[in-house]
């Protein structure tokens, strides 16, 4: 896994924190709203404070899910006041459609850190670089490589020109959201990102990068034949 992680950092993307901090290649955390909601987490202070210890400094991502600017920058201040390694997820755009960039341009100049999510378009992506080529506070680019497959578009182009874009920007890392197969990781080095977002499905199967293809061969047809008996299927 050492060789994984000299190429790209993977984020556990979820809410089973105490399941996944222990591993050595986890390098940091993200979560929505989604998840929060399906986990019955319904307090972000609670959550963090639960977790600190394991977390231990690693970058975490929490999400604002109010729309107005002032709700925004409020919602904000809070996450962030719970440590120096947490980052504030903030849409691209709010759910009537209209941008929240210069919102997240003010708090990037107050020296808050974003984790901008919800990116589907080379358009946002273009919009961003206009606001982040003269930033010096951490910010994260989340391109939803995941979503934007679902819809048959190949997502690993726009996500190759925005590494490409923000390459000289020091303070700006490009994550590759929404990993649907371990395969994915590669793709993500080979585009160029610096983070991947794996959730609890794809965590449980890192196990098998790398893995010698006859073996994993054999060890399906022993699998095949183990399920069959223990489960008495006739023939």
């Amino acid at each position: 896994m050492q060789n994984l992680t000299d190429k790209i950092r993977i984020f556990y993307d979820g809410t089973n924190i105490d399941k996944y901090a222990p591993l050595s290649y986890v390098s940091g955390f993200t979560t929505n709203t989604s998840f929060m909601a399906a986990a019955k987490e319904t307090n972000y202070s609670s959550f963090y404070d639960r977790h600190m210890s394991v977390i231990n400094n690693r970058p975490i991502s929490l999400q604002v899910f109010r729309d107005s600017n002032e709700d925004i920058v409020e919602d904000a201040y809070k996450i962030a006041s719970y440590g120096e390694n947490v980052y504030v997820k903030v849409p691209i755009q709010k759910t009537t459609g209209e941008t929240n960039i210069p919102v997240i341009k003010s708090l990037l100049d107050s020296d808050i850190k974003v984790n901008i999510t919800a990116i589907f378009t080379y358009k946002q992506v273009i919009s961003l670089y206009k606001i982040l080529e003269n930033n010096t506070t951490p910010v994260v680019v989340s391109i939803f490589a995941g979503r934007i497959s679902d819809t048959g578009v190949n997502p690993f182009e726009i996500i190759q020109f925005a590494c490409h874009l923000f390459k000289n920007l020091s303070d700006v890392e490009v994550l590759w959201a929404g990993c649907k197969e371990v395969l994915s990781i590669q793709h993500a080095i080979d585009a160029g990102c610096h983070i991947i977002t794996v959730p609890d499905t794809i965590m449980d199967r890192l196990n098998r990068l790398y893995k010698d293809l006859n073996d994993f061969s054999l060890e399906t047809v022993q699998s095949f034949q183990k399920d069959a008996i223990q489960s008495g299927i006739l023939i």
